[in-house]
């Protein structure tokens, strides 16, 4: 009996597939793994001597952006940015799934934010992302970095409280249409997240 040519017959994926460009430098997070810093605590774990996916996918010119950041937020003292291991989840989550609509409730010094909004920029996926937070201190200051990242058209900033009963309505109009994905990381208060939720 002769054999069912398949959908694939013929296709060569080698002659598609380009290899990836350098990896990302080793040296790229290992000051951190040597900083010492509880903000830098997943860098000195034993078996995380590597670059994080969340960085490894980053540019050079992205790479040099967060660094200064870090080093202008350590300065500062304004530390509160999500962990690592979340951040590389996030990342899959968004990326793996084509995710381009995504509401954040609180932004703080906007971590998050740009790392979300080069997701965004590589999935060309624009407007993708509102984030909303309370505070006009730490809106200003991620505004800064938002725009010196060249991401205004991929993220959104808002002064508002997340919980308000306009916030969805917010998001829906700005990334016109319902959000796909809600980022939960405002006030970390029991009553203030189920107002969030409900």
């Amino acid at each position: 009996m002769a054999k069912k040519p398949s959908l694939l017959s013929g296709f060569d994926l080698r002659r598609l597939w380009r290899p990836q460009h350098e990896t990302a430098s080793p040296s790229r997070s290992q000051p951190f793994r040597q900083h010492g810093s509880g903000r830098f605590w997943w860098h000195t774990l034993r078996n995380t001597d590597y670059v994080p996916p969340v960085y490894a996918r980053l540019s050079e010119q992205e790479w040099a952006l967060m660094a200064e950041w870090f080093s202008v937020t350590q300065a500062n003292n304004t530390i509160g940015e999500i962990n690592v291991p979340a951040m590389d989840f996030i990342q899959g989550l968004i990326m793996g799934n084509g995710i381009q609509r995504i509401v954040q409730l609180g932004h703080f010094c906007g971590y998050s934010a740009l790392l979300i909004g080069f997701m965004l920029r590589a999935m060309r996926a624009k407007p993708g992302l509102i984030s909303f937070d309370i505070a006009q201190e730490v809106t200003s200051f991620t505004q800064q970095w938002v725009a010196k990242a060249g991401l205004t058209e991929y993220v959104e900033l808002v002064v508002a409280d997340s919980a308000s009963e306009t916030a969805y309505d917010t998001a829906k109009l700005f990334l016109k249409g319902d959000p796909e994905l809600i980022l939960v990381d405002s006030s970390h208060q029991y009553a203030h997240t189920l107002a969030e939720l409900d």
